[in-house]
């Protein structure tokens, strides 16, 4: 009995050590789920002859007080804020610029966008003026804008916006002519060309179907040999109701000198028929330190 007793004993201390196994699942690996992303394109630059609104453009203010802060472009869900850089307010026209380059005209609560140069390092603002230029009883919009300026050079560039006929009411569509500031070249219908004589004392001048004789003085015989005639750093227009002159300042280079010495500058006026923008009556107006003649 005692042997049984053992061996029961035995027995159920053997059954207690052994636990049980449980089959363990692991658990479902969970796949990523793919997440498809749109890449923003860039903003893209619209003609200037169209009027679609810019693409939005960051909301910064600019980093110089040009503008009255309380008016800005309404918002819209293309814009944010632009500083206003001209305006006639009698007409209901406003125009506000882009950093570093490009314009939005605003007229009659209407913008449109225009990809026009910036601003001059200088930060000049534009001119506007809203006459009748082509003479067909509609008024259009003339935009002086000041491109570059610094030491020797005062560059400004005009454009004429002439309103057409769009195909939709919120829209302005507008035809843009200009005159490049830096196409000064082909403003011209005639070259004008200089020649300096052997003795280096005169400068033989043609310009506009007529020859003139520039006498240079002591000094300015002494610069060195005459290189070239230099016109196209500095280009002026005044508005006068609904005349618009230029003015371009006219300079000769001597030796291996950068700044021209100005001696005269172009006068003319400015003529838009409705197709294209041209120079009309051309005067040479002389700096009075200087002494010329005309053939």
């Amino acid at each position: 009995m005692k042997c049984l007793a053992l061996f029961l004993a035995a027995t159920m201390l053997t059954a207690c050590a052994q636990k049980p196994q449980v089959e363990s699942t692991p658990a479902p690996t969970q796949q990523p789920q793919e997440v498809q992303t749109t890449a923003t394109p860039p903003p893209v630059a619209t003609p200037a002859t169209a009027s679609q609104s810019p693409q939005a453009v960051e909301d910064t203010e600019p980093d110089y007080p040009l503008h009255d802060p309380a008016l800005t472009v309404p918002q819209s869900e293309h814009w944010g804020h632009f500083p206003l850089w001209a305006r006639i307010e009698s007409e209901n026209i406003y125009l506000y610029g882009i950093n570093p380059s490009g314009y939005i005209l605003y007229q009659d609560e209407i913008g449109t966008y225009f990809d026009w140069p910036g601003l001059s390092p200088r930060r000049i603002l534009p001119q506007l003026n809203y006459a009748d230029f082509d003479g067909d009883g509609e008024n259009e919009l003339a935009v002086a804008l000041y491109i570059s300026s610094g030491t020797g050079v005062a560059l400004m560039e005009l454009h004429i916006v002439k309103e057409i006929e769009g195909q939709n009411s919120w829209e302005r569509e507008y035809a843009d002519f200009a005159l490049p500031g830096y196409g000064v070249d082909d403003w011209f219908t005639k070259p004008i060309t200089a020649a300096q004589s052997d003795d280096r004392k005169t400068i033989q001048l043609s310009f506009d179907h007529a020859d003139y004789t520039i006498y240079l003085g002591e000094g300015e015989a002494d610069f060195g040999p005459f290189r070239e005639i230099d016109f196209g750093d500095i280009i002026y227009f005044e508005f006068y109701g609904d005349r618009i002159k230029t003015k371009i300042s006219l300079g000769l280079l001597f030796g291996n000198s950068a700044m021209p010495l100005y001696f005269a500058d172009v006068q003319a006026d400015v003529t838009f028929d409705g197709k294209s923008l041209a120079l009309e009556n051309y005067e040479l107006k002389i700096y009075d330190e200087y002494s010329i003649e005309k053939q």
